[in-house]
């Protein structure tokens, strides 16, 4: 069988092709338009290889025109890009791992690889150890400190994958393995990635039939790596990093198998001798006990069996129990659809409403809205609202500057449906300072949702140093909704502090922040982390039927008057 790249692949190709290029100081439209296309190959449904020779199917997918598409073209058929090859011999392919540094952009990449000689992170590190950064005319030790800072992040990186780089290829791994395998077989994600952890270090499945097929399969594929069988399982590396584990079970201990692999061992201890006579299907262990089934994510080893027990874990939120969205983004700002191109993608969705929150002007690199431009389109999201027949919020995502004000006034603010608050900047702050600057952006009830509140970028930035506590009881106290933002970079409430601000009394709203039409895929992570939560339908404000979400806003609006 021939290697035909999977989405992943070929979106990890292409995002890397757009970084060369930005620090080559190439067209910046060109860049974001391959940019594009890599989060839509990542996020599309289908397989995009299948499509490759499909023109106009291939450019029916959104953010996919000619030129994105003659770049999978040749990607999937020649297994690599010259445009990449070509920028590699002028700029040194490590630059793209340099500006994953925070506070390292294109730009400085390029100084560092022309003042310094930097060509990756090893070098990197060498330069600033030895002074040299600091030292070099153009560069500096304000800068050499800032990447010190950075690096020492990165150290504390976990090596494990988001779930969102992890869960498109596992699934698109069990669906090639279970079409070469034939006949009844059956293949599952299992392990940490079945329960919706944030991160997994391996991508592990499990798949019927005998260790010496599911090798074979594996080693025709020609895509798999390092492939050898490891007791019951068959393991192996796939080119985009990922450690991969095959777990091989018969039909009759399918269900025992998958409960094992998917574990965790104090959810398994909870089971006890319920698991020691093999079964089909994992239910039948439950039933053993009395018990309804229990989603993988709500396996933890704690208190779960009591949970279920008491039919709480019937009110916890599920993906259907979504009703629409209150932050995405547009052509306005950073985005790359416009206000009917969004609210379209939601309503075909399913959804019954959808709040339209492109960037403040302080966010300049997004392309903020000042004053006159939200007005201007505050006007124009009512328009495409009553020309579709498809209720808009109109709203923005405020900047938190450095001091806690926020970027509109408070008589712009109410003119807002939905006021939304975030902060891009300024995460390393002291915790004092962080926290004064919450306070101060709450403190009024002006701020309907609070976005990304820790401010993680999974792997890439650690979450800013907050007394989590009470900035939950600055929100409680404010009415101010807590954020779990659904992008996999994000994740953001994560799970064990969405608990803790329910526990707070805190409300939720869970938000793609989608900045194109297919970006509400991402759903799926946002809920799944709700879900690890255990948090209840009623307490997320967009599983709210749009008149009680209208009427809680009117009250917060009424609020920000007095």
């Amino acid at each position: 069988m021939s290697h035909r790249p999977g989405n992943a692949e070929i979106a990890n190709q292409l995002a890397r092709l757009s970084s060369l290029m930005e620090i080559a100081g190439e067209n910046p439209f060109r860049i974001r338009a391959i940019r594009t296309g890599a989060e839509s190959v990542a996020a599309a449904p289908m397989r995009i290889a299948d499509l490759a020779h499909d023109e106009p199917a291939l450019r029916s997918v959104p953010g996919i025109g000619a030129g994105i598409a003659a770049l999978i073209r040749e990607y999937v058929d020649t297994g690599h890009l010259e445009s990449f090859e070509v920028l590699q011999n002028q700029i040194p392919e490590g630059l793209i791992e340099v500006i994953e540094i925070q506070g390292v952009g294109a730009k400085t990449a390029k100084k560092l690889y022309e003042l310094a000689g930097i060509r990756d992170l090893e070098s990197l590190s060498i330069a600033i150890d030895n002074g040299t950064v600091a030292n070099t005319k153009g560069l500096g030790a304000k800068l050499a400190e800032k990447i010190a800072v950075g690096l020492e992040s990165i150290k504390r990186r976990t090596g494990r994958h988001r779930i969102g780089d992890a869960l498109p290829v596992a699934v698109a791994l069990a669906e090639q393995i279970t079409e070469a395998l034939g006949g009844d077989s059956r293949v599952e994600v299992t392990g940490s990635l079945r329960r919706w952890q944030e991160t997994i270090g391996n991508i592990d499945l499990l798949a019927t039939g005998r260790t010496g097929e599911i090798e074979q399969v594996l080693t025709a594929f020609n895509i798999i790596e390092d492939i050898s069988i490891d007791g019951d399982r068959v393991i192996g590396k796939h080119p985009l990093g990922f450690q991969i584990a095959i777990h091989a079970a018969d039909h009759a201990a399918f269900g025992t198998r998958w409960l094992e692999t998917t574990g965790p061992p104090e959810h398994l201890s909870l089971l006890g001798p319920a698991l020691e006579t093999p079964v089909p299907e994992e239910r039948e262990v439950y039933d053993r006990l009395g018990l309804p089934w229990i989603a993988p994510e709500f396996r933890q080893g704690v208190d779960e069996l009591d949970r279920a027990q008491s039919g709480e874990l019937d009110n916890v939120i599920r993906i259907e129990d979504v009703r629409g969205e209150l932050h995405s983004h547009t052509v306005w700002s950073d985005g790359a659809g416009t206000i009917e191109e969004m609210a379209e993608a939601a309503r075909d969705r399913g959804y019954a409403y959808l709040g339209i929150s492109d960037h403040s002007h302080s966010l300049g690199v997004a392309n903020g809205l000042d004053r006159a431009r939200l007005l201007a389109q505050g006007a124009d999201i009512l328009e495409a609202s009553a020309r579709l027949g498809f209720p808009l919020f109109r709203s923005s995502e405020v900047e938190v500057l450095r001091d806690g004000a926020l970027d509109f006034d408070d008589d712009t603010l109410r003119g807002l449906d939905v006021v939304i608050a975030s902060t891009h900047t300024g995460w390393t702050r002291p915790r004092a300072e962080l926290m004064a600057r919450i306070h101060r952006a709450l403190d009024g009830g002006r701020v309907d949702i609070l976005a990304h509140p820790s401010g993680q970028l999974i792997e890439e930035r650690d979450p800013g140093d907050f007394n989590f506590p009470e900035m939950f009881a600055i929100a409680t106290a404010n009415g101010t909704a807590l954020e779990i933002n659904a992008d996999p970079a994000r994740l953001d409430l994560k799970a064990e502090h969405a608990q803790q601000a329910l526990e707070l009394g805190n409300l939720i709203a869970i938000n793609c922040d989608a900045h194109r039409p297919d970006g509400f895929r991402s759903l799926i992570y946002g809920v799944g982390i709700a879900r690890r939560a255990f948090t209840p339908r009623d307490r997320v404000i967009n599983c709210w039927e749009i008149d009680r979400l209208s009427a809680w806003l009117v009250e917060r609006h009424a609020f920000r008057h007095s």
